[in-house]
């Protein structure tokens, strides 16, 4: 059974309170196909980067990680730009560096694709801390498009 691969980027600027989360979130993948997770150095004022290249640095097992050093602080579009550039498998997914995902995340994301192939697979977000109470809404009729899933 062939298990698509996954490259994460992640924009890296000034989240040094939350990107060890972040990291470790990525880390425990239960996911059996190929992870590559790219950081993208987006030149913060903090020691983000310093966090995520000692994490690095202690980690054995199967997701490759890579860091991408930007020239200057371009925002986090161009980040997951330059992420994407370097990016080789077949699927990208987007974290930011103050964001966690679940163990479970890629597994959960790919199960559909091992009965047919889609562009886009759309998962659904939890809203916990200090913003809790936000209210988030998603329009399932506007992902009903042939080759979409939900």
């Amino acid at each position: 059974m062939h298990k698509p691969s996954v490259s994460v980027i992640i924009p890296v600027y000034n989240v040094e309170p939350y990107v060890a989360a972040c990291v470790r979130s990525v880390m425990r993948q239960t996911y059996e196909g190929k992870i590559e997770c790219i950081f993208v150095d987006d030149c913060g004022t903090d020691k983000s980067i310093d966090v995520v290249e000692k994490l690095i640095a202690e980690y054995s097992g199967p997701i490759a990680f890579k860091i991408i050093h930007a020239t200057h602080n371009q925002g986090p579009s161009v980040a997951r730009n330059i992420g994407m550039d370097a990016a080789t498998c077949e699927y990208l997914y987007f974290l930011d560096g103050d964001d966690e995902i679940t163990d479970d995340c890629f597994e959960t994301l790919t199960a559909p694709l091992v009965e047919e192939l889609y562009d886009i697979v759309v998962g659904d977000i939890k809203v916990i801390g200090l913003f809790q109470t936000a209210r988030i809404a998603m329009w399932p009729g506007l992902l009903s498009v042939s080759g979409w899933v939900m």
